[in-house]
């Protein structure tokens, strides 16, 4: 990934301490923390290159994946790839979001009418034209989520490809970000991070702080496992606590165990691997660990060290593991 592309300014970002919650990742690395601090992608992920998507259609209004085909959606045009080749659609309809749906293919909402994207260009896609009343979503899951906002709470309700509604939960305050996709639902509501839980019909929260009011974008992972979008980074929450993959503005999306990432500044779309092995907090402080070996400080290894566990705790492991080598 080149330098830059996926990152902002350095000094944004700072200090990530693993099992922490996300109130401590946006600080300063502190006074006698040297070097500046690291803006990178998480050594233990990997990234290719998907597609630098044209963002000459304005500010995007939607991007899901389903099997690996991301679609990214413009106020008035669409485009889409299959990873042999990509093509842009643009229509004289206002778009206001866009949704993936196994079998359906992509469906675009302006308003209350709802069109699918065919080979013919946009058409009324009838079951669910002119009934809807809220925002569309979906990543590849089974029909797509409405999410209905009210004045004081907000419906999320399933909708099949007939048009047949199914309500799934509702929650009170208001929704910063929701996604739909095969590994269920998140949603951004007020100060919390909340997923469904499919046995019980809840909504289980599993983060809180006042740094999740900034969230623009969201997607499921995994179990209680999610990606977060904020205006200076891409954070990985779950209940065990927080983790920032990358210094950047990029919107998120699951599909395949692959993380997509988008950056709305350059159009640069990546595909991540290896999120399995992030996040957890055993395997993130080993491995914080090992970049300190013979780590002098200041350098990359080091920065990306006190990312994870803080600028204190990297400086005292660097001194253990260099009494260690003695």
């Amino acid at each position: 990934m080149r330098r830059g592309v996926l990152v902002v300014a350095a000094g944004l970002l700072a200090g990530c301490v693993a099992g922490r919650g996300p109130e401590s990742l946006i600080e300063g690395a502190g006074a006698g923390c040297p070097g500046p601090p690291f803006e990178g992608l998480d050594g233990r992920l990997a990234a290719r290159t998907v597609a630098v998507v044209p963002l000459a259609g304005g500010s995007v209004k939607g991007f899901e994946v389903r099997a690996g085909n991301p679609v990214v959606a413009f106020e008035r045009s669409v485009w889409a790839t299959d990873g042999r080749r990509a093509v842009l659609v643009e229509t004289r309809t206002g778009i206001d979001d866009v949704a993936l749906a196994s079998p359906l293919g992509v469906v675009l909402r302006a308003g209350t009418d709802v069109f699918r994207l065919t080979p013919r260009g946009l058409v009324p896609f009838t079951p669910l034209h002119r009934r809807i009343v809220g925002t569309l979503h979906g990543s590849g899951a089974e029909g797509f989520l409405e999410v209905v906002r009210g004045d004081r709470v907000t419906s999320f309700v399933l909708r099949a490809g007939d048009g047949a509604a199914r309500p799934l939960v509702k929650a009170s305050g208001t929704v910063q970000a929701a996604a739909w996709n095969d590994q269920g639902l998140v949603a951004v509501v007020d100060d919390r991070v909340l997923v469904h839980d499919g046995r019980t019909g809840d909504l289980v929260q599993i983060a809180q702080s006042p740094l999740v009011r900034d969230v623009f974008d969201v997607t499921l992972v995994g179990h209680r496992r999610a990606i977060l979008a904020t205006p200076k980074a891409v954070i990985l929450v779950s209940d065990a606590g927080a983790m920032i993959l990358v210094v950047a503005r990029a919107r998120p999306r699951f599909s395949d165990a692959t993380l997509y990432l988008l950056d709305e500044r350059t159009g640069l779309l990546v595909a991540i691997s290896g999120l399995d092995a992030v996040g957890r907090v055993d395997a993130d402080q080993a491995y914080a660990r090992s970049l300190l070996v013979d780590a002098p400080a200041g350098d990359r290894s080091f920065a990306e060290a006190v990312r994870i566990v803080g600028c204190d705790r990297a400086l005292r492991w660097r001194r253990d593991a260099a009494h260690a080598s003695r």
